[in-house]
């Protein structure tokens, strides 16, 4: 928020910017100077680098165990927010959208200078920042958990680094605020922090649909500054182009009837909750929701919640994949491979211990 980032800057003294955080090109560097792997394996090496709004684990068919993820629409979304969608093709650098994904780090450390150079400059231009100004980014820290504190390290330090050779060099200073606890998002709202990481919602798994709300809707979104009521997404739906707002569409999915306009003035009253029927036109809504959720650059993925756990060498699993849900099978699918007898020669042999590592 403009001005709550100014009177925070202001309250710093002479000097020192906030500002410069209302410039998308300034919140995309950030997202392209993230070594995501990196930063899961440095700080919580059970997570896994994070490259949109939903994990493989949101599930959108939940009849038919089809997670959001794996749908053609989803993919595209990725593909075409990490800049990759005009090299898939026949003869192009990617054959297939599955291989344009695949290959998505969402690390490039040379677009982030660009971008950091270029949000230098327009925030020159636009007056909010002078030349001679430290910006300084106040990371929020629910707890002083050893987990945090190593986030908060890596993340001052990765950007700090990638501004090395901007225009930004030497002038990105961050400061971190542990205060705030359970009271997190009300400290990002209300600009007393102006980042954090490892927080956000969870749950509704079986529902990305409503999930969604999560993001655009006032009562939950995380940034007040954008307005889902007045910004608008336009999707082809039965080979017509409709325009309604980001929070009409998110209403629309939920099975609440919204106005949408077409091209030529037209409207017509829609609705595209579980009980219309229309599978492929709600999946095509939540994909460009997610895409427009992405293209604020105000919720960078980061790492997906995970969990590990140790599999004993004594039993096999019904299946190496996880499911929703069901896990491996538990142990109802569960064998063992060997037989008391079996199991204790085998540890005799290994020498009375067993190497995990």
């Amino acid at each position: 928020d403009l001005n709550a980032l100014k009177a925070s800057q202001e309250n710093m003294g002479a000097g020192y910017n906030k500002t410069i955080l209302t410039v998308k090109e300034f919140r995309q560097a950030l997202a392209y100077a993230l070594d995501r792997t990196a930063f899961a394996l440095a700080v919580s090496p059970t997570n896994n680098p994070a490259f949109g709004v939903y994990s493989e684990l949101i599930i959108s068919d939940p009849e038919n165990a089809i997670s959001y993820r794996s749908n053609e629409e989803a993919k595209w979304v990725l593909a075409n927010f990490w800049g990759l969608g005009e090299e898939i093709g026949e003869g192009k650098m990617y054959e297939t959208v599955d291989d344009a994904v695949d290959s998505i780090t969402g690390y490039n450390m040379e677009m982030a200078k660009q971008y950091f150079d270029k949000a230098y400059d327009i925030a020159i231009e636009e007056g909010l920042m002078k030349e001679g100004d430290t910006v300084s980014i106040t990371i929020g820290l629910p707890a002083t958990s050893n987990t945090y504190v190593k986030g908060y390290e890596y993340l001052s330090s990765a950007f700090s680094d990638a501004v090395v050779g901007t225009k930004l060099e030497g002038k990105l200073v961050f400061d971190k605020d542990d205060t705030i606890g359970n009271g997190f998002a009300d400290a990002l709202k209300s600009n007393q922090v102006n980042m954090l990481f490892f927080v956000g919602w969870s749950g509704s798994a079986l529902d990305p649909y409503g999930l969604m709300e999560a993001y655009t809707s006032k009562t939950y979104q995380y940034d007040p500054s954008w307005d889902t009521t007045k910004e608008t997404i336009t999707i082809n739906l039965g080979g017509t182009d409709y325009t309604a707002s980001v929070w009409d569409w998110t209403q629309a999915i939920s099975g609440t009837p919204i106005t949408i306009k077409a091209a030529d003035g037209s409207t017509r009253t829609y609705s595209a909750g579980s009980s219309d029927d229309v599978p492929e036109e709600r999946m095509v809504i939540l994909s460009q929701l997610e895409n427009a959720v992405l293209q604020t650059y105000d919720m960078i993925p980061l790492v997906d919640s995970s969990s590990a756990g140790l599999k004993g060498m004594q039993i096999t699993y019904g299946t190496e994949e996880y499911y929703y849900g069901i896990g491996r099978g538990g142990e109802k699918y569960m064998t063992y491979n060997y037989t008391d007898a079996e199991w204790d020669a085998f540890v005799a042999s290994q020498g009375g211990e067993l190497n995990y590592k």
